[in-house]
């Protein structure tokens, strides 16, 4: 694992724990025993690195693999009292729910926040998924709320999210690949002894007792290992479908038959094996298919969660919050300064500036006016806003629902692509195979066990895993990695079309940059100041100010 290493000639202009560049003295420093010094660009890093080193968990700095996130307030307004009640209790006053955790980056991180949060008091459990991004936590409610597990997070730089949605799902076929996979692991123990037995000498009794052992172990996997490919395989038989999956079966099912017959007759060569190890193979595809699509599915889920769950809705003079379900269109809600749009709506302001770049990708602010339509998603900078709820589905999830939409037209098309390979293929090897079985049974005159083995042989050896597995999963994990860097495909002829693209054109350079503001450089007009003043002071005008500096 990398392990960051900070240039000692230029510690001054980095802070130690996000790894932000800062010009001038630093302001922020602790200095550790002996002389050895850590430089932080801002209260909320070096508070960070003291709880995290207070707790005891100073190894998160050793083995990170990146740089930890600024802490800073997330922006959203989550009332997470409100989410808490509408969860049910699972046992006595304990409540159970799924969260995503912003700023995830590596193992280390995934350490460090699964430790925090079982040593905060009234956690009963906590898990943490680098893959998904996702945490499931379980808390004592008569203990600790969950806006101080929050807290807690967000004060080392990650902004725990509440998920609606359901909770992580469990792959169906975990099971049935460890009993193939253990099946298969023994039965090749059995087939090495067989085999040096053959040159070696073997008695028949012992080869039989090997023979019945390796039968039975097939026998589990065939009928409960293979039960989703033999039920796959009959299912695209009544659609008059000639899948992959057909091809492994035949191919299984022969080898099977083939060594139960051989086997009864005292012969020595058996398929038992080959048929534990090729169930095996194609389990393994499945399996890792299926988490592909599980971590796409959760990245979608993932997509909407930034969203704030809780709208400020103004009834007469006084403002209740309530969850963004509950608000009708027509009601009147207040988005103050820094938080999120909850819902799309007409603003009532003269005048409000705002922050679409979650819609549009343009992070230069918008100026909007009176009864101008404000999206859901946006920003809000300057002063608070107020708008009149247009309709209950905002555009972020409209936004989401053409996604999903695009989505399966891609997986329905890369579906069809490979059925189509795979009809070619399976009626290929069905015709190599029947060649092998006529050539060696009718033309060379061989024998129908020494046929059948022959032709049992390229069936095996054309397994098609492979070709299950690639074109579905590439396609999948294709989609999830462009919507990881915020690119959202929409149809399914986008992939295909991006194959044959060499140049790309922008019309817009606010497109190409990320835009977050940062700090570069302070300039005093006075020497009475200094930097440190200069900026406590405008950390506090901001605090007490209702407007905020975007």
């Amino acid at each position: 694992m990398a392990t960051i290493t900070i240039n000692k000639q230029k510690t001054e202009s980095l802070c130690f724990h996000c790894g932000e560049t800062f010009s001038g003295e630093p302001g922020y420093k602790i200095t550790l025993p002996p002389a050895e010094e850590r430089y932080f660009c801002c209260p909320g890093c070096m508070h960070a690195y003291e709880i995290i080193i207070d707790s005891g968990n100073a190894n998160y700095y050793r083995f990170r693999e990146k740089y930890a996130n600024r802490p800073e307030d997330p922006g959203n307004s989550f009332s997470y009292n409100i989410f808490e009640e509408s969860l049910p209790v699972v046992n006595e006053s304990e409540k159970e729910s799924e969260f995503f955790i912003e700023g995830l980056h590596c193992a280390s991180c995934v350490w460090l926040n699964e430790k925090v949060l079982k040593e905060i008091d009234g956690v009963v459990t906590a898990s943490v998924n680098l893959v998904t991004g996702r945490a499931l936590i379980c808390w004592n409610t008569s203990r600790v709320n969950l806006s101080s597990i929050a807290e807690t997070l967000q004060q080392l730089g990650y902004n725990l999210r509440p998920i609606t949605g359901t909770k992580g799902k469990k792959s169906s076929l975990l099971k049935r690949l460890v009993v193939a996979a253990f099946i298969a692991g023994n039965n090749m123990l059995i087939s090495i002894s067989l085999y040096a037995g053959a040159f070696s000498g073997i008695d028949e009794a012992t080869r039989g007792l090997f023979h019945w052992v390796s039968w039975v172990m097939a026998t589990i996997s065939i009928f409960y290992s293979a039960e989703p490919i033999i039920r796959s395989a009959v299912s695209g038989l009544k659609q008059k479908i000639l899948s992959a999956d057909l091809l492994t079966v035949t191919g299984i099912s022969i080898a099977y038959i083939y060594s139960i017959i051989v086997m009864f007759q005292g012969k020595e060569q058996v398929f038992f094996d080959a048929v534990c190890f090729v169930v095996f193979a194609i389990l393994i595809g499945r399996f890792l298919e299926e988490k592909v699509k599980i971590k796409f599915s959760d990245s979608r889920e993932n997509f909407s969660v930034s969203l704030p769950l809780v709208a400020h809705v103004r009834t007469g003079d006084s403002t209740t919050d309530r969850s963004v379900n509950q608000v009708e269109p027509g009601e009147i809600i207040i988005v103050f300064p820094g938080e999120v749009v909850p819902l799309d709506g007409l603003l009532k302001n003269e005048r409000a500036e705002v922050d679409e770049a979650v819609i549009t990708g343009e992070s230069a602010p918008v100026i909007k006016t009176k009864n101008d339509k404000v999206l859901a998603g946006s920003t809000c900078f300057g002063n608070s806003i107020t708008l009149r709820v247009t309709a209950e589905k905002n555009s972020l999830q409209k936004l989401l629902a053409s996604f999903k939409k695009g989505a399966s037209e891609i997986a329905f098309s890369a579906v069809s692509e490979y059925t189509m390979a795979n009809r070619v293929f399976v009626i290929g090897v069905g015709f190599f195979s029947a060649a092998t079985f006529v050539f060696w049974y009718g033309l060379q005159g061989a024998g129908l066990f020494t046929a059948l083995a022959y032709t049992i042989s390229l069936l095996i050896i054309a397994c098609p895993c492979a070709l299950n597995l690639a074109v579905p999963a590439a396609t999948i994990a294709a989609v999830q990695s462009c919507y990881a860097k915020g690119i959202l495909i929409k149809d399914r002829n986008t992939l295909k079309s991006l194959s044959g693209i060499d140049r790309l054109v922008f019309d817009k350079t606010g497109t190409l940059t990320t835009g977050k503001m940062a700090l570069k450089k302070i300039t005093l007009n006075s020497r009475d100041l200094n930097e440190t003043g200069v900026l406590s002071l405008a950390a506090e005008m901001e605090s007490g100010a209702p407007a905020r500096h975007p």
